[in-house]
């Protein structure tokens, strides 16, 4: 029957039970909420990052002497910007924006921060010695940053603490239970021990459809879970797995196993049904282009060919293509387009549609020879192709030529040696080898055999 010879059609997928338990940071957020005490031993221990403080946009040029230096300095306090006046000495300035006193000094040197930081906006500094040599700065701007309280940084420190605390109590479950695994623990002891919500999903295949629901779609959360269930043999214990980016797991375990097997004939009668019937269609459509097909090639024109079938269908279209078209889509010629060059004229082809809806019947009428002259594109494409041709049969012909070259050194080499030899025997060598004509004659014919 055509339910057993497309049994394929109607056969299920292997499909897994998962049994799962996440933990995340919304498991711990209670255990993660910081005490006000917490959150004042923080501002203290973390005092000099809320203290009042000043920030400077500072510009500055490092040159190598100081009489340089010093001829940079006068032209900034001069009125020339410093950047230009760097330039103007084949020199690059650089500028540094809200930094703070200990990160200038950190870069250059506590001299020059000691003496940017005690000048007033818009002073010129320098030139003051530095292990690089000589730094001219410029006081852009200075930025006063005020002191925060403890309640103007609560918020802050408390987000801060929240997220550690939230690692913490996460990171403390997940080793307790990697523990109890290590120690062979099942799944319910886990969850129970724990305390631990358990989810046990349908029976899934391997994308985390659920193939007896219609509307199943797979769920990016459960994606690596399914995947660790995939991966597990009947038998294994409880795995790990980390789920998301903000540290949290789940308890992994394998249900049970749903071996592939073929739905029931009862259960998917009508899809089969269904399916005889687009079966039969394509059969039958095929049959009928084939019965034009024939028509066509004995010389009836193609729509009375079409008529003679006494089915309604589109009439034919007429369809005039180059094979400059052939290339122009990346994804590759329609195949009735491909098919047209690869006909001679006044012949007719069948061809299946791309999805499956039907047959094309195609007839070249004519073919017409191009002429690319004054297609400047077209010639410089041509000439691209057979550039490539050549360029790869020149290699081609070198390698052969080099291996030839190299055998017949080989031989060559191996022909002296053995001349060598045999002309001592002959008793003809001396300082240069005077090999007789007979000797030698003698010679290649042992070489030869």
């Amino acid at each position: 029957t055509f339910y057993q010879r497309n049994i394929a059609r109607y056969t299920v997928p292997e499909r897994r039970v998962v049994r799962y338990a996440m933990i995340t940071p919304e498991a711990v957020k209670a255990q993660a909420v910081p005490t006000d005490a917490e959150i004042a031993k923080t501002y203290q221990q973390d005092s000099a990052r809320y203290a009042a403080t000043e920030k400077r946009d500072i510009t500055q040029v490092v040159v190598a002497d100081q009489a340089g230096a010093a001829a940079i300095a006068a032209k900034v306090k001069g009125g020339t910007s410093l950047a230009d006046a760097a330039r103007g000495a084949g020199l690059e300035a650089s500028t540094q924006t809200g930094v703070e006193r200990a990160a200038y000094a950190g870069t250059t040197s506590a001299q020059v921060a000691d003496a940017v930081f005690a000048a007033a906006s818009g002073a010129v500094i320098g030139p003051v010695r530095t292990p690089l040599g000589w730094t001219v700065a410029k006081i852009d701007k200075v930025e006063k940053v005020a002191a925060r309280s403890l309640d103007q940084v609560r918020g802050e420190i408390a987000a801060a603490l929240g997220i550690r605390k939230s690692a913490e109590a996460l990171s403390a479950i997940h080793d307790k239970i990697d523990d109890s695994l290590s120690k062979n623990a099942t799944f319910d002891e886990v969850i129970a021990d724990q305390k631990l919500a358990a989810v046990t999903t349908p029976a899934l295949i391997a994308s985390g459809i659920n193939p007896d629901d219609p509307a199943s779609k797979p769920d990016p959360a459960l994606t690596p879970l399914v995947a660790a269930a995939f991966q597990a043999a009947d038998g294994d214990g409880p795995q790990l797995v980390q789920v998301g980016t903000d540290g949290g797991f789940a308890v992994v375990a394998l249900g049970r196993v749903v071996h592939s097997a073929p739905r029931p004939l009862a259960q998917v009668r009508a899809a089969v049904l269904k399916d005889v019937t687009a079966d039969r269609a394509r059969q039958a459509a095929r049959r009928v282009a084939g019965e034009v097909l024939a028509r066509i090639n004995k010389g009836m024109p193609i729509q009375q060919s079409l008529a003679q079938t006494k089915l309604p269908m589109p009439p034919a279209r007429t369809l005039t293509a180059a094979r400059a078209q052939l290339a122009a889509d990346p994804r590759g010629a329609p195949p009735a387009l491909a098919l047209m060059f690869s006909m001679a004229p006044n012949t007719a082809k069948t061809l299946a549609a791309p999805d499956d809806s039907g047959w094309f019947v195609i007839k070249l009428d004519s073919v017409q020879s191009g002429n690319a002259t004054g297609n400047d594109a077209a010639i410089k494409a041509a000439r691209g192709n057979i550039a490539r041709s050549v360029g790869r049969e020149y290699v081609e012909q070198f390698a052969k030529a080099s291996r030839a070259l190299v055998i017949r050194s080989v031989a060559r080499a191996a022909l002296a040696e053995q001349i060598g030899t045999d002309a001592r025997e002959c008793g003809r060598v001396g300082l240069h080898a005077d090999i007789g004509t007979d000797c030698l004659g003698e010679l290649l014919d042992i070489f030869a055999t």
